[in-house]
């Protein structure tokens, strides 16, 4: 029996003209590839972060679910027209007034709540009542052009147990806000959550950022 042993590599240089290289990327840990203009690609299906534990209860700050610093790295020149990343959140909601919640990717080079808002979407207002309801939220873009000014297309889709909790309504898709990122330097790629009040207030039990296609 064969095995492939591979060094960890932070930033591999371009191979030769006409070629390409796979490497284990150092920060995180995947297996990725890169081609002869220097282009790096992470295979389909890569999970680029989850979670490991439960969150605290979260209100009206908003924080990183799944992501950020150290966790979710966006390559430079990763990114090609028609990368396509989803961010899945499961969690519970106990809510007391009718406040709506607003779930961004966050994009940018500290890997916090600073970095730039990417897509941005919110869901339609909580139920005045609802005891740790457990709800799904996806959370996708599809990249439409690369560069300084990259631009993406995105969609959030919340479904509710029922019409307690974090929604009143069971099942809703909402269109995202975009805004350009520069997909010519290395990012941290970031999921968040916020409340519009801390009488609506979620704990989450699982979440992973996937890179369905790059």
């Amino acid at each position: 029996m064969s095995r492939l042993n591979m060094t960890k590599v932070a930033a591999p240089s371009a191979p030769s003209a006409d070629t390409a290289e796979v490497y284990l990327d150092t920060t995180t840990e995947l297996f990725k590839s890169i081609d002869d203009t220097g282009a790096l690609r992470t295979f389909g299906q890569d999970g680029l972060h989850n979670m490991t534990a439960d969150s605290g209860a979260i209100n009206n700050t908003e924080t990183i679910i799944v992501g950020g610093l150290n966790n979710a790295r966006i390559g430079a020149n990763q990114c090609k027209v028609g990368t396509m990343i989803k961010g899945i959140l499961h969690g519970t909601c106990t809510s007391s007034v009718a406040n709506a919640s607003t779930w961004r990717f966050r994009i940018g080079t500290a890997g916090t709540t600073a970095d730039g808002v990417l897509v941005s979407a919110a869901n339609s207002v909580a139920a005045a009542s609802g005891t740790n309801i457990p709800f799904v939220l996806e959370l996708c873009f599809t990249v439409r052009a690369i560069g300084a000014a990259a631009t993406v297309s995105g969609w959030m889709e919340l479904r509710n147990t029922g019409v307690t909790g974090i929604s009143a309504v069971t099942v809703q898709t909402v269109s995202t806000t975009n805004t350009a990122f520069d997909s010519t330097v290395a990012n941290w790629l970031s999921l968040t959550y916020v409340a519009a009040a801390a009488t609506t207030t979620c704990t989450f039990r699982n979440g992973v950022i996937q890179v369905l296609k790059i």
